[in-house]
C-alpha cells in the first residue's frame, strides 16, 4: 500500500543506491573513490530509513530486472574509476530528476516528506559534484 508517493520515490531511489554502491565499491580500485562511496552509502541508508519511518513501514523493493541491469553495467565498467564514477553520476542525476518530478507532482505532500525530499536532493547534488572529480 502506497501511503505517500513522494516518500515512495525517495525510498526507491535510496534503495537503489544501497544496492548499487556496495557493488561499485567492491569493483573500485581507487582508495579515495571507495571512501567516497562509503559516505554515499551512509547517506542512502539514512534517507532510506527516514523515508521508511515516515511512510509507516517498508516499501516495495527493487525489481529483479533493475538489479540485473545494474549488475551488468557494473561488470562492464570493470575497475575503471572513471567509468564507475560516470555510472554513479548518471544514477544520482536520475534520482534528482525522479524526486524533483515527484515534488512537483505532489505539492500536497506533508512538510516532513518535502523536507526529506530536499535532503535527498541536496545529498544527490553533493554526490554529483564529488563524482565529477573522478571522471
Amino acid at each position: 500500500m502506497i501511503k505517500d508517493p513522494l516518500l515512495e520515490k525517495i525510498h526507491k531511489n535510496a534503495r537503489t543506491g544501497l544496492f548499487t554502491v556496495p557493488k561499485v565499491r567492491g569493483m573500485a580500485s581507487d582508495r579515495r573513490f571507495r571512501q567516497e562511496l562509503s559516505i554515499q552509502e551512509t547517506e542512502y541508508r539514512n534517507l532510506y530509513a527516514a523515508a521508511e519511518e515516515l511512510n509507516g513501514g517498508q516499501a516495495a523493493q527493487i525489481g529483479t530486472f533493475a538489479k540485473l541491469r545494474t549488475s551488468m553495467m557494473i561488470r562492464i565498467s570493470g575497475d575503471d574509476t572513471s567509468k564507475l564514477a560516470q555510472m554513479m553520476l548518471l544514477g544520482s542525476t536520475m534520482g534528482i530528476v525522479d524526486v524533483t518530478r515527484a515534488l512537483k507532482q505532489h505539492p500536497e505532500a506533508p512538510k516532513a516528506s518535502k523536507a526529506l525530499a530536499e535532503d535527498f536532493l541536496a545529498a544527490q547534488e553533493r554526490n554529483v559534484e564529488v563524482l565529477k572529480q573522478y571522471l
